[in-house]
């Protein structure tokens, strides 16, 4: 990778880049997942790209109070002998500290593609430890690249010393991604073809003061894709979609040394409520996708509780012979609630399944000390 930053005037500056990658791969094919199609286990494995050549350039202009920003990148597929471009721009306006405070506001636009995939490969063992295996595969030859395109703006304000205040919004369009080909026809590869969509927005303010800060969030997001052959086809929720999220926090230092803090999440609006190797290893199966009363191929009918968590910690910093210590003493889930991660399935012996859930952290003290010199 090479790259050369130029101030080409006082009021516009120019950042260049190129770069050349060849991505390795273990294994017969660079895969091996057991439950998707095409894993290098059955040897069904497609050729993947080796290397990509690209460049990309950017030109930053100081109008005023604006920045105008210009770039794009271009990628070069030498296996496919193709080129793919990626324009993108912004906008920037820093207003003069006024009656109401400064304030800035950004927008921005570009196309975004992807080269190097990563999937979640659900665990299908009985008891994982992990509910699945985060893999990174390159391109697949015979695939083009997933692909998005970005609309965000971005306000930001002080009205007043001490008070900070965001919001930002967004839309994605996504008319072409890449998913975990679960259920797939033999030889398709592990990877199958999708789309997407995505929306949300975002509001947080902060308020801080000389041993004090307080700082709250609300996040609204919607996040849908659609694969051909998965679920009749229908748009779905995004797996890891979670409409809202509400986040706050409380930073004191009622002493020099002492940092007491406080942290809440809340979490409204999961779907896909089981455990995720159900979806993708029973549901592609008709004769493995009802377990009655539940259906699998309606995920979005599984609405998990609400996700309320709070942990509080408190740290003292200090200085002994010469280093420094700084001991931590933390409570997980103070409220001792039994979040629910997702569920599980079970026969209750009648021929009807009945629902057990799978917590998330228990209500849990601990403890860190670090020594520094």
């Amino acid at each position: 990778r090479a790259s050369l930053d130029l101030a080409a005037t006082a009021r516009q500056w120019i950042t260049a880049a190129m770069e050349i990658t060849r991505i390795g791969k273990g294994g017969s094919n660079g895969l091996s997942a057991p439950g998707l199609p095409g894993s290098s286990e059955g040897g069904q494995a497609g050729a993947f790209l080796d290397w990509t050549a690209a460049g990309a350039a950017e030109d930053r202009i100081a109008l005023g109070r604006a920045v105008l920003t210009l770039g794009g990148r271009l990628t070069w597929l030498p296996d496919r002998q193709a080129l793919h471009a990626e324009p993108r721009a912004a906008l920037r306006y820093d207003s003069e500290t006024g009656r109401f405070g400064p304030w800035a506001l950004r927008f921005a636009a570009g196309r975004y593609l992807q080269f190097l995939t990563a999937i979640d490969v659900a665990d299908s063992g009985p008891a994982p430890l992990l509910p699945g295996v985060r893999l990174w595969l390159p391109l697949p030859a015979e695939s083009r690249p997933p692909e998005a395109y970005h609309v965000a703006a971005e306000v930001l304000a002080q009205p007043r010393e001490g008070w900070e205040f965001g919001a930002e919004a967004y839309v994605k369009h996504q008319p072409h991604l890449l998913v975990a080909n679960y259920g797939g026809a033999p030889g398709t590869g592990p990877l199958a073809a999708a789309d997407g969509y995505a929306w949300g927005l975002a509001m947080r303010g902060e308020r801080r003061r000389a041993k004090l800060r307080l700082a709250c969030a609300y996040e609204f997001t919607v996040a849908r894709q659609r694969t051909d052959g998965r679920f009749g086809g229908r748009w779905m929720p995004a797996p890891w979609d979670a409409p809202h999220r509400l986040r706050a926090s409380v930073d004191a230092a009622p002493l020099a040394r002492l940092v007491l803090t406080a942290r809440g999440e809340a979490i409204f609006g999961r779907t896909w409520g089981f455990r995720q190797a159900y979806y993708d290893l029973l549901e592609p199966s008709p004769a493995t996708r009802t377990f009655a009363p539940f259906d699998l191929s309606h995920p979005d009918a599984h609405r998990l509780p609400a996700f309320l968590q709070l942990d509080l910690s408190a740290v003292y910093t200090t200085q002994l012979y010469g280093m420094g210590f700084q001991a931590r003493l933390g409570l997980l889930n103070a409220l001792g609630r039994d979040n629910v991660r997702d569920w599980l399935l079970a026969p209750d012996g009648e021929g009807v399944y009945i629902r057990r859930a799978r917590y998330a952290t228990p209500w849990l003290p601990v403890f860190a000390l670090k020594i520094t010199r």
